[in-house]
Order: C-alpha cells, then structure tokens, then sequence
C-alpha cells in the first residue's frame, strides 16, 4: 500500500519525505507575522473565510519554510470541513499557542493518533474532491515535533480545534 501511494501521490509524498527530513536553517521569526501570510493566503483563495486574533510579535525559533507549510496545512483542513476557520495566538508561559478552530465535523476521539500518520483519511472515499492525500496532518505532525512542540485536538463536531504549540523564545536563549 505504502509503495502504491508514492507512486499514486508523488509531490505529496516528495514533500513528506522532505520535510521529515529538512535542513532549511533555523531562524527567529515572528509567529504573528507568519500567520497573517498563511491566513492572508487562504483567504484570498476562498474569499475570507478566516480570521486571525492575537498579539503582534510572538518569536519562535523555525524552519520558516515548513512551519508555513504545516500551518497552511492546518488552516485549510478548518476551511476544508468547517467552512471557516479562526485562529488565535497567545503566549502561555514559555509557549506560543495557536488555535485554529472551524465548525465542520471534527476528529473522533479514537481517531486522533491514526490521523497523525501517514496516508490516514477519515474521508472515506478515494475522491481528491472530498479529500486529501492523508499526508497534510502527517506532515504538520512532523514539523511540529521537530520544532520542539506539539499538536493537540479538542472539542468535537461543530466546535473543533487544532491547537500548536511551540517554544517561545526567550530573551538570551541561543541559536541552533
């Protein structure tokens, strides 16, 4: 099956390996300032559908090209199965939060692990017009963790969210 879908899904499945993998250098950037290009993005594709709260410069250490990606990833699966999508930033203690709430259906419980892997869809046609490739959480899964952070699901159908965290970063604190 894994072979199949290399084959079946080959930029899909390129990026994956890539960004397991990456060596795009790490830099200080500004969260709120990545969001607003990712969410700016977005809405321009589908017409406004998300908006975005929080405070103007929270600082991470990332890779800024796969933590875009993995964000991108996160926001239009909300606009994806919830039609609109809010994403909120705030700083809790030594970390950076971002929410990204939508009201579609949500992630079952016992499905919130599985979904984090590779070529998981809970979609169940083979459709790419219902649905994905299942690599888009796989991968921001991925980044997010080699970021030194986490991802985390809560809430349930109608009030869903994806919540990130990462490291903030600290006055003092050295680079990579």
């Amino acid at each position: 099956m894994f072979a199949r879908e290399l084959l079946l899904q080959p930029d899909e499945s390129l990026t994956f390996a890539r960004d397991a993998h990456g060596d795009e250098a790490y830099v200080r950037l500004d969260l709120e300032s990545l969001l607003e290009s990712v969410i700016d993005g977005e809405n321009d594709v589908v017409g406004g559908s998300v908006e975005f709260h929080g405070p103007v410069r929270l600082i991470v250490e990332a890779q800024t090209v796969v933590l875009r990606r993995a964000l991108t990833n996160l926001v239009q699966n909300a606009v994806q199965y919830g039609g609109r999508a809010r994403v909120a930033m705030s700083q809790e203690g030594d970390e950076v939060a971002v929410r990204i709430e939508d009201q579609g259906p949500g992630i079952a419980p016992e499905d919130r692990v599985r979904v984090l892997k590779p070529y998981v869809r809970l979609e169940g046609s083979r459709s790419r017009d219902t649905g994905g490739t299942g690599l888009g959480l796989a991968i921001a899964s991925n980044v997010i963790r080699r970021l030194e952070g986490s991802i985390a699901f809560g809430g349930g159908a109608g009030q869903f969210a994806v919540v990130v965290r990462l490291p903030a970063v600290r006055s003092g604190r050295t680079e990579r």
